[in-house]
């Protein structure tokens, strides 16, 4: 009997959800460091994706391989790109109280996610359609796609971050040095 994959794609969470009214937070945590700890946390979203999309592009190397062992691996990436979607949509609905750095990540991130979204649920398809052939080059090449994309995604907020911490650092070492307008 075939078994299917329970989803066969990929949602993208686009559309816009309900947000609830949380109580304020500690005065301590703002806005910003709540972003950069969202964008931190789909940084490590996209990079396990990219190790599940890393293992999945290994099993396909060989035709000997158990097509069910493939279902784990399409299932994490799935439900890390479901929630990756939940969490830019939340800094989305945040655009304005960002920094101009961390509405940029978003803006970058966006089309990345779609088209890693868009990747996985062809290669969720193709496992539905062709367990018996998943050491062929058209599944291994949708395993290196979403590897690639995940990839991108994690270098991308990687380097956003890196961009903020030098970008802080700049802004305390200016303000201890008494440097008007400097860092700013």
């Amino acid at each position: 009997m075939k078994t299917k994959i329970l989803t066969s794609s990929v949602f993208f969470i686009a559309a816009c959800l309900p947000m609830s009214q949380a109580a304020p937070k500690q005065d301590r945590i703002t806005v910003s460091d709540e972003a950069k700890e969202t964008i931190n946390d789909l940084r490590q979203q996209a990079t396990s994706a990219a190790e599940q999309a890393d293992e999945l592009r290994q099993l396909a190397m060989y035709a000997s391989n158990d097509p069910d062992s493939n279902i784990p691996r399409l299932d994490a990436i799935k439900n890390e790109i479901n929630a990756m979607g939940k969490e830019l949509q939340v800094l989305e609905n945040e655009r304005d109280s960002l920094a101009g750095w961390e509405q940029q990540a978003v803006d970058k991130t966006g089309p990345l996610l779609r088209e890693m979204a868009s990747t996985t649920t062809k290669a969720l398809e193709y496992y539905n359609e062709n367990r018996t052939r998943l050491w062929t080059d058209e599944y291994r090449h949708l395993a290196d796609k979403i590897l690639d994309d995940a990839d991108q995604v994690s270098h991308t907020l990687r380097d956003y971050m890196a961009y903020a911490k030098a970008s802080e650092k700049e802004h305390k070492l200016s303000h201890a040095l008494g440097l008007s307008g400097a860092g700013e």
